[in-house]
């Protein structure tokens, strides 16, 4: 009994990697990452029950290989999960960082191509954002934003989806879970595809669809969640949804688009940062990582909503698919 306690406490001094049976060295390489001192290094083939809080979020699946650190009943450090991607071809699928067997900071999954498909975002556990990505179709390493989730105490606060052109697929703020405020939904060619007005995840005010084309398809005005007026073509013309371009607002909004790029990169030069330091088994304090993060998504959503008021004032098509490009260029990672 001695001897056994004395291998175990050997083992929690020495970040010893224990390998499961027979993993190809082609998958220790992908495995490999640094745990925190007095952890030790585990490799294996991933079976049902191993790590719960990864199953429970999808994060792996039996028959992955896996890394991650273990001292006796704590699980603190990174995580490596490596499988099959298209075909038959072994892969990073994702990397993450557990805090006491908690998640914690950026879980990032890969494409085959090696560039990233999806970055999620956690506190203590609760989901923050998600950001999901498009693979550029002539160059598999570049991905451009695809979709944007935010949650706040496990209730989702806003949504944003982006055609794979760069412009804006749909907008749907949230309160408490619930849809609240003004949806917005667009088709690829940058026309309006519906306004839609919510209370608390009921209809209430307008809803109204259109054509890609331009033309109406549907008018309503909700007086309240189960009693609607149809709108006649000439009242929906009428409305003013966006309202007239407020004087100076050009000029602001220019000065706010050029410092927000900078901020993009400064962002993304912190992230990385960060990020490689928790990669190489580095302890890096919440706040610290939370700080990091800020100056992008504070970038991003200056961005969106300029975005938005072009929309709503009427910007041309091509002015808005500029704008989508240069937002593109500036504020998303790409590795």
């Amino acid at each position: 009994m001695k001897k056994i306690l004395c291998i175990i406490l050997f083992l929690s001094f020495f970040p010893t990697p224990l390998f499961g049976e027979d993993i190809p060295e082609e998958i220790q390489v992908l495995l490999k990452i640094k745990c925190p001192s007095k952890h030790t290094l585990i490799l294996t083939e991933y079976e049902k029950g191993t790590l719960p809080v990864l199953e429970a979020n999808y994060f792996v699946y039996p028959g992955n290989f896996i890394s991650y650190c273990s001292k006796a009943e704590d699980i603190t450090g990174p995580v490596k999960v490596v499988g099959t991607g298209y075909g038959s071809d072994i892969c990073l699928h994702r990397t993450g960082y557990l805090k006491k067997g908690v998640l914690e900071g950026e879980w990032i999954d890969y494409y085959p191509s090696g560039a990233v498909s999806e970055i999620q975002n956690f506190h203590h556990g609760d989901p923050r954002c998600s950001y999901s990505y498009y693979e550029d179709e002539q160059n598999e390493k570049i991905t451009y934003l695809r979709r944007e989730s935010c949650w706040k105490n496990g209730k989702h606060e806003l949504v944003r989806e982006w055609h794979s052109n760069g412009t804006l697929d749909y907008y749907c703020p949230y309160k408490d879970g619930e849809f609240h405020g003004t949806s917005l939904g667009f088709y690829e060619n940058g026309q309006r595809e519906y306004f839609e007005e919510f209370d608390m995840g009921n209809n209430s005010g307008l809803l109204i669809r259109w054509n890609e084309d331009g033309s109406i398809k549907e008018a309503l005005n909700y007086i309240d969640p189960y009693t609607y007026k149809i709108l006649t073509p000439e009242e929906t013309r009428a409305l003013k949804l966006g309202g007239p371009e407020p004087a100076g607002w050009e000029k602001e909004a220019k000065k706010k688009t050029k410092e927000a790029l900078k901020e993009c990169k400064i962002g993304i030069k912190k992230i990385k940062d960060i990020r490689e330091r928790i990669w190489n088994g580095e302890e890096v304090d919440v706040e610290e990582r939370d700080n990091a993060s800020e100056p992008l998504l504070e970038a991003i959503w200056t961005l969106n909503t300029i975005y938005l008021e072009m929309r709503n004032y009427e910007a041309s098509e091509q002015e808005l698919l500029d704008y989508a490009a240069k937002f593109r260029e500036a504020c998303i990672l790409r590795d």
